[in-house]
Formats: C-alpha cells, structure tokens, sequence
C-alpha cells in the first residue's frame, strides 16, 4: 500500500562547527504534537520543556491551555488536533523552538513528498551530534564540546559523566527509525503516549472509581 511522505530537513540553527541536521521522512497524517515528537526523537532529546511552531501567520505552541497564549498577532492552532502537511504544501518552510531557556531553535524546510511504502517516520541521513538538554543553549553546547576534547580540562571528568547521563554522542539512526516502526502500525495509526491523554484518561477512570465506590 502506498503512502504519502513528506521528504523534510531539519536543521538546528547556530550549529555550524560541527553541523547538526536530519533529513527525515514524516507521513502526511502526522499532527504537529506528533511531529514534535519526531524531531525530539530525532536530536535525541527527551521532551522535557515547552516547544512552539512558527511560519506566516500562525503559530502552533506547546501550551495546552490555548487561552493563556499571549501571541495574538498571529493564528494560534492546536498542535494536538492540527494536521502538518496542508502548512508544509502552502509554506514549505516552519521554524521550530524548544525549551525557551537554552533556546533551540531549528528550521524545517520541505524538500519533495513521494508516494512510498514507509508508513512510520525514518530518519533517510544525518550530520552531527544533537547537543544534549540542558546545556546552555548553542554557547554551552560548543563550551561543552571544547572540555570534552581536551582531557586536561579541570572539568573533563564531570562533564564527561554529565554527557553520558544525557546520552550524549550516542545518536544511533538505525534504532531510532526501529522505534518510529514500533510506534506506528501498518495503517500508519500513531502510538505516540500522548501524556495529555494518558493524564486525562487517568483522572476519568478516577471519577469512574470514586462514583463506583460512592454507589456502594
């Protein structure tokens, strides 16, 4: 069965010494909530902090609660109920930001959509070690790269520890693009353990629980 794909690249931006991008494979039934997902899968990090998507004249945030979005200049859409693929055909080009602490900020630019045989994400190449959480920002991170290549750093040790606890320099594209294949079914349905939803879930079958237990 054939399937629409999206052929994209993701680049993060300030990253140049050494570069960090992935060219990826999305399918067109992803959510932006779900794509966000994929790309957090795709620089290794771990979903820890607040993201938004930006391009013309909306903007889609992490956010759940929509109301307390204060960018009213531009159209706010729902990443959880938004589907990606009608903005990539019209605009080709979105800007993705995540965790506004350090400041990541990676461009996302569409290069074709194939018919194809895959139906889950797949990571096609890739150049660079995505910086670990938490770092700093892009100033941390080559800050971080200047102890650990020199073993004469008075930090070297610590922070040789500290990238191994964040699972740093260990991007392994053959088993990322396994998982992409373990959380999509062959009808393309995502599996993605939404927390919002597992969290909503959770409280209706205390309700449920609490009034069974009322009843009796």
């Amino acid at each position: 069965m054939k399937n629409t794909i999206c052929a994209l690249k993701i680049q993060l931006v300030g990253a140049k010494k050494p570069p960090v991008w992935r060219k990826i494979h999305i399918p067109i039934r992803l959510t932006f909530y779900e794509f966000h997902l994929v790309i957090q899968e795709a620089m290794s990090w771990f979903d820890y902090h607040l993201f938004q998507f930006d391009f013309d004249e909306y903007i889609v945030p992490g956010s759940v609660d929509m109301d307390s979005i204060p960018w009213r200049e531009k159209s706010v859409l729902n990443p959880f109920t938004t589907i990606v693929f009608p903005y990539l055909l019209m605009f080709e080009k979105m800007d993705y930001y995540y965790d506004f602490g350090d400041g990541w900020h990676i461009k996302i630019t569409m290069e074709d959509f194939v018919e194809s045989e895959e139906y889950a994400p797949k990571i096609i190449a890739y150049k660079g070690i995505s910086p670990p959480e938490d770092c700093g920002g892009i100033g941390g991170y080559y800050n971080l790269l200047q102890i650990l290549n020199d073993p004469t750093h008075e930090e070297y040790e610590m922070m040789t520890d500290w990238a191994e606890m964040q699972s740093f320099n260990t991007f392994d594209k053959e088993e990322t693009n396994l998982y992409f294949e373990e959380i999509f079914s062959d009808f393309g349905q995502i599996y993605f353990e939404n927390p919002i939803r597992i969290a909503q879930d959770f409280y209706e079958e205390m309700e449920e629980f609490e009034m069974e237990e009322f009843e009796e």
